[in-house]
């Protein structure tokens, strides 16, 4: 009677060791994939946030056209508010400065409002939003 050995045999301690090293080099990858994603939405949800608030301030200011109009009495531009950035109301991680110029020879001015962090340059604006605003009548002269 003949018996069949089975020439089967396990795993050696090589091919465990460059299996184990192929696992941690791909759970690596994901890790600091993982990592790159949440940095990034940070970075996009603060960015989407200042823009917001961008068009919240360009917004206020063009409801309030008429009294923009003693600002430029006799200047072809202004920088607002003039102390220096304001903070944001509603969230004090975020401060905005706007620059109003007159348009020539029309009842109109262009507003620039910068977003930036409150911590750090105000020349560093994180979001950016332009629009006119509408002075009345004889622009304001």
């Amino acid at each position: 009677m003949k018996t069949h050995q089975s020439r089967e045999r396990g795993a050696t301690l090589v091919e465990i060791i460059v299996t184990v090293a192929v696992l941690a080099v791909g759970l690596y990858a994901i890790g600091t994939g993982l990592q790159a994603a949440r940095v990034g939405g940070s970075v996009t949800k603060r960015t989407a946030t200042a823009q917001l608030i961008a068009g919240n301030v360009l917004e206020m200011l063009q409801t309030q056209g008429e009294e923009l109009r003693p600002l430029l009495q006799g200047r072809q531009s202004v920088v607002i508010p003039p102390q220096g950035p304001k903070v944001w109301q509603s969230d004090s991680s975020f401060q905005w400065t706007a620059s109003v110029e007159r348009v020539p020879d029309m009842p109109l001015a262009r507003v620039e409002v910068k977003v930036s962090p409150t911590k750090g340059a105000p020349e560093t604006a994180l979001a950016t939003a332009t629009g006119l605003i509408v002075l009345n009548e004889g622009g304001g002269q």
